[in-house]
C-alpha cells in the first residue's frame, strides 16, 4: 500500500512538472517574440 501511494504521488508530481515546463516554454516564446518585435520596430 505504501509503495502504490508513493507511485501515485510520483505520477502527480511528474504531471505538475510537465505542466510547469510547458507553461514556462510558452512564457519564454512570448518574451522572445516581443523582443524580436521590439527590435524590428527600432530599426
Amino acid at each position: 500500500m505504501k509503495r502504490s501511494k508513493l507511485l501515485h504521488e510520483g505520477k502527480k508530481f511528474m504531471t505538475q512538472l510537465k505542466v510547469l515546463i510547458i507553461s514556462e516554454e510558452i512564457l519564454f516564446e512570448i518574451i522572445v517574440f516581443r523582443l524580436i518585435r521590439n527590435m524590428a520596430k527600432k530599426t
